[in-house]
């Protein structure tokens, strides 16, 4: 099958972004396009790494779990997000953890 990274990166943009917009706006939020445009890119970005060769332990569990911590903790620390929807996500994300853990082990 081929992939081609370019219609890959522009796909995750696009949906980043129209997701990203429309939760800034029904939050209210006063967000600068740019700033909405470099998170789609970046959330594009991983999207394509993904796909390189050597970067597989992104699309595992591990890379994923890791990914979704460390935009967590950015939400939470640099843009002061709600400390109490950052730890339902966190602890969302443990929740799925475990599961996947438990189910590899068994």
């Amino acid at each position: 099958m081929t992939v081609y990274l370019d219609s890959v990166f522009a796909l995750n943009f696009a949906v980043n972004w129209l997701l990203l917009r429309a939760a800034a706006r029904l939050g209210a939020a006063a967000v600068r396009p740019r700033r909405i445009a470099a998170a789609a890119a970046l959330g594009a970005a991983y999207a394509v790494a993904v796909y390189l060769p050597g970067c597989g332990l992104l699309a595992g569990w591990a890379g994923k779990l890791a990914m979704t911590a460390a935009l967590l903790a950015v939400a939470c620390i640099n843009f002061k997000a709600d400390q109490t929807i950052v730890g339902t996500a966190l602890n969302m994300l443990g929740l799925a953890a475990s599961t996947v853990i438990v189910k590899a082990i068994n």
